[in-house]
C-alpha cells in the first residue's frame, strides 16, 4: 500500500485549530454512535496545497532521516514540534510542520544537485536495505518538494504542514 505525502501552506495563527480538528470525535447515543472527523474539510477550507508530490510518500522514510544523519538538516524539530506530534497521534499518519526557521537554516541545503544518486542509494542499502533506483528518484523529489515549499515561507506568519499517510 502506498502513501501519500501532502505539502499545504496554512496560517500560523490556525495551527490551535489545526490540532483541534485532528482528533476524530464520537458521538454517543442511546442506540447509536456517530463519528465526526472534521479535519480534511477543515483543511480544504482553511490552507492550500503548495506542491503536488507525484511520488509515493514512502520516500519520506528514508529521505528524513538520510538529510538529518548525512546532511544535519532536522525537519522533525521545530518550535511547533508538539502540535506536529498531537497531529500525528490524533490523525496516525506522520506530520511534521516546518516553519521560517527551517527556511532560514536549510533552504540553500536542500539543493537536490547537493545531493548524489551514489549517496542517497548507499544510504538506503545500510538504512533499510533497500536498493531501488526509484526510491532514489522519489527522494531527489522530495528534497525539491521541501525545498520548494520552505521558498514560500517570507516569515513566521505562515507554516508549511507536510502530511504523510
Amino acid at each position: 500500500m502506498s502513501s501519500i505525502a501532502t505539502f499545504r501552506l496554512l496560517e500560523t495563527a490556525k495551527l490551535p485549530a489545526l490540532q483541534a480538528n485532528a482528533e476524530i470525535k464520537v458521538q454517543k447515543t442511546w442506540l447509536s454512535k456517530k463519528t465526526i472527523d472534521t479535519y480534511h474539510n477543515w483543511l480544504q477550507a482553511n490552507s492550500r496545497e503548495v506542491v503536488d508530490f507525484h511520488y509515493s510518500g514512502h520516500a519520506f522514510a528514508t529521505l528524513l532521516p538520510f538529510l538529518e544523519e548525512q546532511k544535519e538538516i532536522n525537519l522533525w524539530e521545530s518550535e511547533r514540534h508538539d502540535i506536529a506530534d498531537d497531529v500525528s497521534q490524533k490523525r496516525g499518519d506522520t506530520t511534521l510542520i516546518l516553519t521560517y526557521q527551517h527556511r532560514q537554516q536549510y533552504l540553500d541545503k536542500l539543493a537536490p544537485e547537493l545531493v548524489t544518486q551514489g549517496e542517497l542509494l548507499a544510504f538506503n542499502k545500510e538504512f533499510a536495505e533497500e536498493g531501488d533506483p526509484a526510491l532514489v528518484e522519489a527522494e531527489i523529489a522530495g528534497i525539491k518538494a521541501l525545498r520548494d515549499s520552505l521558498a514560500l515561507l517570507q516569515d513566521d506568519t505562515h507554516v508549511i504542514l507536510l502530511s504523510i499517510a
